[in-house]
């Protein structure tokens, strides 16, 4: 039986998603195939370049960082992924405002 610690430590673990390569290759389709030894080669440095992206939200400065967490967490989203998403689709809505906003 695992100890509550235990299950606490497994829940910050790090994930792995298993996905054919041509669909990864579909996402990033400039990498040049796999060289040399290793497990992954340029597809994985992609793929955690992405991720790291997404966790820190794209290298944006600590102190605008902070901002965006309290923001994303007043809005009750969950994930940094989905705030993305909502940032990019508030953006598009404005634009699309804008732009019926000079036909006029």
């Amino acid at each position: 039986m695992r100890s509550s610690a235990s299950s606490k430590d497994s829940d910050s673990s790090i994930r792995f998603i298993k996905l054919p390569v041509g669909v990864l290759r579909s996402v990033f389709p400039d990498l040049p195939p796999k060289s040399g030894p290793g497990r992954g080669g340029e597809l994985t440095a992609a793929v955690r370049r992405v991720f790291l992206d997404l966790t820190n939200f794209f290298g944006v400065p600590a102190p605008m960082r902070r901002l965006l967490e309290e923001d994303r967490a007043s809005q009750g989203i969950a994930s940094n992924l989905q705030y993305v998403q909502w940032l990019t689709l508030q953006r598009a809505a404005e634009l699309e405002r804008r732009a019926k906003a000079e036909e006029a």
